[in-house]
């Protein structure tokens, strides 16, 4: 009926329609507070970091990753070094070829030697790492110093033990704030595992009372070596991550 105020149907010229359905088309209109706009993340999405962040990792930087990954990679060298030292060291023989044995003074030195060069790596690693990680790194540097002097005055096997022993423990629980700093960031695990395998060496040697110097070498061999292969595969994937 002419002059009705019924509101437009799809049909009237006033009102756009969607030429497949016939549903009224939506039109352009001024945004309002709240709405999305071009180049906003969607809801949910992971926001990106600080300017200057890379897409390849939501945590470091394309230099950080880089720098990180190549000192990790040299860290697993120096470990894994040491782990196969462990393995092919000449023994002393005692009455016969299946009763072997090493000297404290021998694995002292041995340990020492690692921990001085680890420490150096990760002196150099910190300097690119950010903040968190870089006081972990340090850290990790600085509790060297007391186990290379306690190493230094070990000369019986229970001696050179707790040294090791503590050694691991510290070095572990730091690892450990590494990994709970970069737990957002891919391959965050291989800290994790890292810190694992140093923890458990603590434990180990808090417990084995009868260790001689040559299962004490064998034990801190062991778990190097484990840590330090994850560095290594670690380091080239962010290496190559940082390359992407």
């Amino acid at each position: 009926m002419s002059g009705s105020s019924d509101p437009a149907t799809p049909g009237d010229p006033e009102t756009p329609t969607d030429p497949v359905d016939g549903e009224p088309a939506l039109v352009d209109r001024e945004p309002v507070d709240g709405d999305p706009v071009d180049g906003d993340p969607a809801p949910g999405r992971f926001e990106s970091g600080p300017e200057g962040t890379d897409s390849v990792d939501p945590v470091l930087t394309g230099d950080q990753l880089r720098s990180m990954g190549r000192w990790m990679f040299a860290r697993g060298l120096l470990g894994f070094a040491f782990g196969m030292a462990t393995v092919f060291w000449p023994r002393d023989i005692l009455a016969n070829a299946t009763q072997l044995t090493l000297g404290v003074q021998t694995v002292d030195w041995v340990i020492i030697a690692y921990l001085a060069l680890s420490a150096v790596l990760l002196v150099l690693a910190a300097r690119r790492a950010p903040q968190p990680v870089r006081t972990a790194l340090l850290g990790q540097a600085v509790v060297v110093v007391p186990a290379v002097v306690f190493l230094l005055i070990a000369d019986t096997p229970p001696q050179l033990r707790a040294a090791v022993c503590i050694w691991a423990i510290l070095h572990g629980a730091l690892e450990l704030w590494i990994h709970r700093t970069l737990r957002a960031a891919p391959m965050a695990s291989d800290h994790l595992i890292a810190a694992a395998c140093h923890l458990l060496l603590g434990v180990i040697l808090a417990f084995g009372s009868d260790m001689g110097a040559l299962t004490i070498f064998g034990f801190a061999g062991a778990a190097v070596v484990i840590a330090s292969v994850l560095y290594m595969v670690g380091g080239y994937s962010r290496v190559a991550r940082a390359r992407a």
